[in-house]
């Protein structure tokens, strides 16, 4: 076993985080005041694909009468009216929680557009109630809340479609903690504004072993500041997304942005069950942007970037820290009887991480890291680039896996050293960037790790490709190291190398899955999803035109069958994907899941019906256009045009776009601010122009911007 000359430690203190109960635990709200919050002047706007929300005792509806409704896979006995049957306010005129704490089992309540005050109590839940939006809905605290405004202790939950004002004359934190039995969704849910430098936005647990929570298209841009974590009088830093010892289960965040949070983006290594995130996107998160572990966890089609440039908040502090992804599961301070020991096997696939810049004093680790207490990791199909030097008193590493055997902390209280595998797998990952000194890829110890069918080019001084410590049974093999210093540091150890070069170039390529480049339109057009909800569900459907297991999303395996113009397959937990062209002309499903054309949820019963417009249909599938754009605004307001080529009109499903934005022939122009504005078109977007913040998905994935057209 090899010792690096230097010590693999935290960043600024960063592993440190979730070790102090009071940071982790405490869910109380320390006082707000009576002044109402700013008026959020834009508010969200979009269409809801159906869904709803309610809760707890009986009297409160005594005498309405509605039928019962299945949103989610959640069935609801009666559907009411925020306004109408509660009596809520939608001017902000009163406190709605205690009216919602009173809202009896089985009720789905829907929110008519308005603001509503939260008020300066929490909501208490009861079991299979939801909450969602049917308009512009909004929730506001009072001026200086802080702590838990909604508490779903339950088997199942809904919340969607309603956003969260935390601007304030004072600043605010609030959060969600559920704690749930079965199954909850929260869905289409931004926060508005900059929180307080404290708390969390959500505390999800799936506690039993069966159980799945969803976040989907939930959206924290402005977290807090991601420059503050503890040492500060009672500032730990803001979590985005914190799951710890109660989860069991599955948790899946999907479509989802945590950006700015000063102690982790999401925080959910240390956990019992599984976590998966995909399609997300991190800015600026101060620890790290995703943290997890363990087989059965994942991180799919993401963005992690840090680049302090693009920060618009209050002054970053020198002295903070960061890494882009890790994978720990350090729980020292439990036995293993208490702390059951995860498998191996987590995994970080078809991602981006980018670490552009930094403010002074300010330090990035690495890229990926495999923390000490992680016990093995796949990276496969990443790209990774770095520009930024000198984190730690040394470089950032694009790759760290730590010293397994590292005498910082234990894995469990009597366990040492996690149980091998100890390895670290790169298939299929570009480095790219000036990083200089050090390595761009630093293995410790970490015995049978992989380099394979990957390229490393830094161009910055005097930096290393790939170093090696002990790690006997290494392999490096088919991949392309070009850099300035040593392309290939051995120190000790068996490791084992093979068709290696040392002078290509590694291009970066940032258009992949966006639509907008001409040559792809060999690719089928359209894209249909099911996703899985926890149980089994077969399915079976049939096109009319091209079909093919769809690279981008999902995870297809081979149980999963395309022959011809035909797919078969089975889901879970995860997500299948396909892309085709033309209509559906066949859809059958046994089981519960969601299905999606063109990001689009529609209703399985009616794909090939024949009676219904949302593809289906071929007499009306040849009048509209097959792809769509969608700009989702993030509370700011930001302006946007864009031409394509071919058919172009405003999308009914999706969004709500209102005179001031404009469809003339091939060529659109708008505005967004907390809402969304979506358009179908045909074949590419030729040019494309934003100016402002927001979000831009084509055909339900999340692209760059400045790569259409």
């Amino acid at each position: 076993m090899v010792e690096p000359t230097d010590r693999d430690g935290p960043v600024s203190g960063s592993d440190s985080a979730g070790t102090s109960g009071s940071a982790m635990d405490d869910d109380s709200v320390v006082g707000s005041s009576n002044e109402n919050a700013e008026t959020q002047p834009n508010l969200r706007r979009r269409t809801l694909l159906g869904i709803g929300t309610a809760a707890v005792t009986s009297g409160l509806l005594t005498g309405l009468a509605s039928a019962g409704v299945e949103r989610k896979g959640i069935q609801f006995d009666r559907v009411v009216d925020a306004v109408d049957d509660l009596g809520l306010d939608p001017r902000g005129g009163g406190a709605i929680s205690g009216t919602l704490s009173d809202v009896p089992s089985g009720t789905l309540v829907e929110f008519p557009d308005g603001t509503y005050q939260l008020g300066a109590t929490d909501i208490e839940v009861n079991d299979r109630v939801g909450f969602v939006g049917t308009g512009d809905v909004t929730w506001r605290f009072d001026s200086g809340y802080r702590g838990r405004f909604l508490r779903a202790s339950v088997d199942e939950f809904l919340f969607e479609g309603i956003d969260i004002d935390q601007t304030s004359k004072k600043e605010v934190s609030g959060h969600m903690r559920l704690l749930i039995g079965d199954r909850c969704v929260v869905e289409n849910v931004t926060y508005l504004g900059r929180g307080y430098s404290a708390g969390y936005a959500f505390k999800p647990h799936a506690v039993e072993s069966d159980a799945v929570v969803v976040l989907r298209n939930v959206s924290v841009p402005y977290g807090a500041n991601p420059s503050v974590y503890g040492g500060n009088n009672d500032l730990f830093g803001r979590i985005g997304v914190f799951a710890g010892e109660r989860h069991h289960g599955l948790l899946r965040i999907l479509d989802c942005e945590f950006s700015d949070f000063g102690n982790n983006g999401i925080y959910a290594s240390r956990t019992n069950g599984d976590v998966q995130v995909e399609d997300s996107y991190f800015l600026n998160n101060g620890v790290t942007g995703i943290r997890i572990s363990g087989g059965g966890s994942w991180v799919k089609r993401c963005v992690v970037e840090v680049d302090t440039s693009k920060y618009e908040g209050p002054a970053l502090d020198d002295g903070w820290g960061t890494w882009g992804i890790k994978a720990e599961n350090e729980m020292g301070h439990r036995t293993e009887a208490e702390y059951p020991i995860r498998e191996a096997g987590c995994l970080v696939e078809d991602c981006k991480v980018l670490l552009k810049d930094i403010n002074d004093g300010g330090k990035v680790g690495a890229g990926i890291k495999v923390g000490l207490a992680e016990r093995s990791l796949t990276v496969r199909n990443t790209e990774i680039h770095v520009d930024i030097d000198d984190g730690l008193g040394r470089s950032t590493h694009a790759v760290l896996r730590s010293n397994p055997y590292g005498d910082w902390d234990s894995y469990r209280k009597d366990v040492e050293v996690a149980p091998k595998p100890h390895s670290i797998v790169l298939d299929n990952v570009t480095v790219t960037g000036s990083a200089a000194g050090d390595a761009a890829v630093r293995i410790v110890n970490s015995e049978d790790s992989v380099v394979r069918n990957s390229c490393i080019q830094q161009t910055g001084s005097n930096r290393a490709g790939i170093r090696v410590f002990g790690s006997d049974g290494t392999v490096l093999e088919d991949s392309n190291v070009n850099v300035t210093g040593d392309a290939i540091d051995i120190v000790g150890g068996d490791v084992a190398t093979s068709g290696l070069s040392y002078d290509e170039s590694c291009s970066r390529d940032g258009s992949t899955g966006d639509g907008s480049d001409d040559t792809g339109d060999t690719e089928p057009s359209n894209v249909l999803t099911i996703e899985g909800l926890g149980d089994t569900a077969d399915y079976a459907f049939t096109v009319d035109e091209a079909l093919e297991k769809n690279p981008d999303q999902g995870s297809i395996n081979d149980g999963d069958v395309v022959d011809g113009l035909t797919a078969t397959g089975v889901v879970g937990s995860g997500d299948d994907s396909y892309r085709f062209d033309a209509t559906v002309t066949d859809f059958s499903l046994s089981g519960d899941a969601n299905v999606y054309v063109n990001g689009t949820e529609v209703d399985p019963a009616n794909l090939g019906s024949g009676s219904t417009d949302d593809g289906s249909d071929d007499t009306t599938d040849t009048s509209e256009p097959s792809r769509v754009l969608t700009i989702k605004g993030t509370g700011e307001r930001a302006e946007y045009a864009f031409a394509v080529d071919e058919a172009l009109e405003k999308n009914p499903d999706v969004g709500t776009i209102n005179d001031g934005d404009v469809v003339d022939g091939l060529t659109a122009t708008g505005v967004v601010g907390s809402g969304d504005d979506s358009y179908r078109f045909g074949a590419t977007v030729t040019d494309f122009s934003l100016s402002g913040d927001a979000r831009v998905f084509v055909d339900g994935t999340k692209v760059d911007p400045s790569s259409l057209g």
